[in-house]
């Protein structure tokens, strides 16, 4: 979709007569087919957006819940956490490798 400015320019220029479609479409920088196609059209109409659904539709609910359970602002929730990510959430003994192998044990303490 070309906005209505270049489809005013296009049908100007077509009903110059002068130039072709190629020649107005490398002046304006199109493709020929988009430069007949709005050349023959008698009126431009705006392309209507189609309301789409959210990829986050499906996990609107949860974070609702957990804004209305915790309503905390985003310093305090930054806050909240650096206070609490030196103390693990897991014991030591229940965190296991990266499940290829053992060569990180060493770093789980």
């Amino acid at each position: 979709m070309i906005p209505y400015e270049v489809y005013c320019r296009v049908r100007q220029l077509h009903r110059e007569g002068v130039l072709s479609y190629t020649q107005i479409a490398q002046e304006l920088n199109l493709h020929p087919d988009t430069v007949s196609k709005y050349a023959a059209m008698e009126s431009f109409t705006q392309r209507r957006s189609t309301k789409r659904a959210s990829k986050l539709d499906a996990y609107k609910p949860i974070v609702v819940r957990w804004l209305e359970r915790y309503p905390y602002s985003a310093a305090q929730s930054t806050s909240a956490y650096s206070a609490r990510k030196d103390t693990p959430a897991v014991p030591a003994s229940s965190k296991s490798t990266c499940g290829r192998c053992d060569r990180h044990a060493d770093r789980l303490t």
